[in-house]
């Protein structure tokens, strides 16, 4: 036992030191005024008495927002059917014939937030959905939202076509049934899928229970819990519940974890940058701890380079060199080999995206520019459904090699057809 607290102790020491010593060398402190200059306003040009969205992302977009709009629900996206078999499956860990457990954790990537904001159409097209349709899982439930609510948080469309920005906010349809505290219309099903928009360190450990505590003492409470919130069954029910602790109590044959994208993120937004150090004392050892309880049957995600997104080519943070992503990388490939994981390497892969290099395996050429390609969403924070399937293919790949399966690849050059402009 003491070896063990030792050997935690000292990791959580090593990797204190080595994130300040890394995140002090990119010169945060000289990049916050010039950060915080740009992003500061959020009065916009929107109009007056707009609604403005505090949320990470309502700070990365209030300023560029100009009106707000009604649009019919997105379609439903459209997918050859394919049979659930055994055979198809390999060595995944699965009996009597029952198709295998997938189970999701993650931030807004792998929840399918896109041009943002979380809706139904997004939902379906994220990477989990599709692969989980590509295994033949019929059971699996990502929680979308239902088809009269098809608009779920709402979502902003580009006003512009030139230069920063500019977007309409679409706000009909919605899911949402409270303000205050903010809450959604609940999942009337069991989910498997924990991938929440926001969702960062504290968020893994956030509770209903102490939300509430925190709303009625007129704090807040953590920007994911809302989204959890819709997957439980009643409030009293599940007081306790938070992500750690459903991720060791449900059943799963295979895990998808893909966590740390929110937290780098949010160094990007002005007062992160300058004041937010809980992270580093405390952001990796969440991660570590659901690495751990997931196991061998879990995949993880190594994180993108958030520096390298398209929306960062309109506020230009050039003095920050991706805030240590290389070593939290690094923490990842180590704890998949310490606890029998395997890892995708995400960031690899936004790195080939961004090269311009990239094609899909039936010679769909992917572009990750901003407006004219086809790689990530509007916001030019998240990928666009023809982005998820890209991620979704390289990741069927990754467990076809794993487990000797057979899983079929997305035609991207056909699915991509419902989705372009």
């Amino acid at each position: 036992m003491k070896s063990t607290c030792k050997k935690s102790y000292l990791f959580l020491l090593a990797g204190y030191f080595l994130l300040v010593a890394c995140h002090r060398s990119k010169h945060v402190d000289d990049i916050a005024p010039q950060l915080a200059e740009q992003l500061a306003d959020t009065s916009s040009n929107a109009p007056l008495g707009m609604a403005m969205d505090q949320s990470l992302y309502g700070l990365l977009f209030n300023q560029l927002l100009v009106s707000e709009e009604a649009l019919a629900p997105k379609s439903d996206p459209h997918l050859p059917g394919i049979e659930a078999s055994p055979t198809r499956w390999g060595t995944l860990p699965v009996s009597n014939g029952r198709e295998p457990i997938l189970l999701t954790i993650g931030t807004s990537i792998s929840a399918g937030f896109r041009d943002g904001g979380l809706f139904r159409q997004g939902q379906l097209t994220a990477f989990p959905s599709l692969v989980a349709h590509q295994m033949g899982l019929k059971e699996y439930n990502v929680g979308a939202f239902p088809p009269s609510m098809s608009n779920g948080t709402g979502y902003l469309v580009l006003a512009n076509t030139a230069g920063k920005p500019q977007y309409k906010k679409i706000t009909n349809n919605l899911a949402q049934i409270s303000d205050s505290p903010l809450r959604f219309q609940k999942v009337p099903a069991a989910s498997t899928n924990l991938a929440l928009p926001y969702l960062n360190y504290s968020g893994v450990y956030a509770q209903p229970n102490k939300a509430a505590e925190r709303i009625q003492n007129n704090g807040s409470e953590s920007m994911s819990m809302p989204f959890l919130m819709r997957l439980l069954p009643a409030d009293e029910e599940i007081a306790e519940v938070s992500v750690l602790k459903l991720a060791g109590q449900l059943s799963y044959d295979i895990s998808l974890l893909e966590f740390g994208f929110t937290d780098y993120l949010g160094f990007y937004q002005p007062q992160s940058i300058q004041t937010d150090y809980h992270f580093i004392n405390n952001g990796v050892y969440p991660h570590k701890m659901l690495a751990e309880r997931m196991g061998a049957r879990a995949i993880l995600l190594t994180v993108p380079e958030v520096r390298d997104l398209p929306y960062f080519q309109f506020f230009p943070a050039n003095s920050v060199q991706g805030f240590c992503i290389d070593f939290y990388n690094g923490l990842i490939r180590t704890w998949a080999s310490e606890y029998g994981a395997s890892v995708f390497d995400l960031h690899g892969l936004y790195k080939q995206v961004m090269s311009n290099t990239y094609t899909t395996d039936d010679g769909y050429r992917i572009d990750p520019s901003f407006r004219t390609g086809n790689f990530f969403s509007s916001d030019g924070l998240h990928p666009s459904a023809i982005g998820h399937a890209v991620i979704a293919n390289e990741l069927i790949k990754h467990i076809n090699s794993r487990y000797t399966a057979h899983i079929p690849l997305i035609h991207v050059g056909d699915y991509a057809r419902q989705f372009e402009k």
